[in-house]
């Protein structure tokens, strides 16, 4: 399933019965909302639930300890620059059967607590406002997440506003389930990442 930009917005706005637009651009109360909120709403949601379009693993890469020159040194990792949320951190790329490594993110390092033997991976949800790569669970649960921003400015009801956090909490917990069932992690190197970042 794939909708656009404009087509998320009405689907939205239609929820809360504000009236449609057909396109981004313009100076309507929804459109003030929603131009404001999308890239909010949008991240928001990518780092709730660790979606199929959005799931990837990395090598990672090594890199000093920048608390080194206190005596404290510890093995630390580059976050994945494409990196909204760092699911599980593992020698290997069998996630499934090994409860990985224990580890913090520290700005854009990730600190491991425990001496590390070779190469790291990361399992992660990626960063993604591309529309046309959203599934249908996401869409539905971004939707929701639009709607309930729009609901004061557009009804001035905190009722309405309610009904739509709490559509926004249940479709958001019922699809952790289908996101769990399907899906196929793709892994490469951080550096490559990298070095497309600076071309």
């Amino acid at each position: 399933m794939s909708s656009s930009q404009t087509a998320i917005y009405n689907m939205a706005i239609g929820m809360v019965g504000g009236t449609r637009v057909i396109s981004t651009e313009g100076d309507s109360v929804e459109l003030a909302v929603l131009n404001e909120i999308w890239p909010v709403a949008v991240d928001d949601v990518v780092a709730g639930r660790d979606w199929s379009f959005a799931r990837t693993v990395a090598l990672l890469n090594e890199v000093p300890d920048p608390l080194a020159n206190v005596g404290q040194v510890r093995p630390c990792y580059a976050l994945p620059i494409d990196s909204a949320v760092v699911r599980q951190v593992d020698d290997t790329t069998d996630f499934n059967s090994d409860p990985g490594y224990d580890w913090d993110v520290e700005g854009q390092i990730i600190v491991v607590k425990s001496a590390v033997s070779g190469i790291l991976w990361a399992r992660y949800t990626k960063a993604v406002r591309e529309t046309a790569l959203f599934d249908g669970p996401f869409i539905s649960c971004l939707v929701a997440r639009l709607a309930m921003e729009l609901a004061l400015p557009v009804t001035n009801s905190k009722a309405m506003f309610e009904t739509m956090y709490a559509l926004y909490k249940s479709r958001l917990k019922d699809s952790t389930t289908t996101n769990a069932m399907q899906g196929k992690r793709t892994a490469f190197s951080t550096g490559k990442l990298s070095r497309a970042r600076n071309r």
